[in-house]
């Protein structure tokens, strides 16, 4: 009985609804969507994981513009992690030049 009665009223809100919106002008409903978050990992703070492990690893120090090194513990952590300094340098900023000397642009 209480089914019949919820769809009863469904149908007759939607014949509402239907009938209302032909009037004159369209409805327009706006689009709500939730923006991913494009946080760039350069400029997270250095994330040693949950893992024991004792593995040096480079991150990018987005206050100082360098790669300076953090101890990572192997598993998890964040983006801002890399094998090399050189690495980091690539992915977060600066050139590198003949001397092996990092020159941030």
């Amino acid at each position: 009985m209480k089914l019949e009665i919820i769809v009863a009223v469904i149908l007759s809100l939607s014949t509402f609804v239907t009938t209302r919106n032909t009037a004159s002008t369209p409805t327009y409903f706006p689009l709500y969507f939730v923006m991913p978050d494009v946080t760039s990992p350069c400029l997270m703070s250095p994330d040693p994981g949950m893992c024991r492990a004792s593995v040096q690893k480079y991150y990018y120090n987005s206050t100082q513009g360098v790669c300076d090194t953090f101890i990572y513990g192997g598993c998890g952590g964040n983006g801002n992690k890399f094998d090399s300094q050189q690495d980091c340098m690539k992915r977060c900023g600066g050139s590198i030049n003949n001397n092996n000397d990092y020159i941030m642009n």
